[in-house]
């Protein structure tokens, strides 16, 4: 029991942090008409908070996934749910069972190393 609450604390964690991400993206950076500037459409968040609520315990079945969170995409223009795969786990590769997208919503896989609780 002790060990499920704290993978429960680590995968809240990483959502909170990339939700916190997310969010200080949607506020953009450096200012209206600056180069930096990046925002993220709060319906396009929302839209992928719900995608992974549904969708979060099917990740997390699948092997070698380790935590699930909202991000952006690599180009860093919209939301995306991250899929955290420790790859020494899988032999090395990702597995094939996580989907490119959800419902119109981008995967970003991120290979990690194992998650531990400290």
């Amino acid at each position: 029991m002790r060990r499920s609450r704290g993978v429960f604390g680590v995968l809240v964690t990483l959502i909170i942090l990339h939700c916190g991400v997310a969010l200080v993206c949607s506020q953009g950076y450096g200012g209206p008409g600056t180069e930096g500037e990046r925002k993220v459409e709060k319906d396009a968040l929302r839209i992928a908070e719900a995608v992974l609520a549904a969708n979060q315990a099917k990740l997390l079945s699948i092997p070698g996934v380790v935590g699930v969170g909202i991000g952006l995409t690599e180009q860093g223009d919209r939301p995306a749910i991250h899929v955290y795969v420790q790859t020494q786990a899988t032999g090395g590769t990702v597995p094939a069972a996580i989907p490119k997208q959800i419902n119109n919503v981008p995967i970003r896989i991120i290979e990690t190393d194992a998650i531990r609780v400290r």
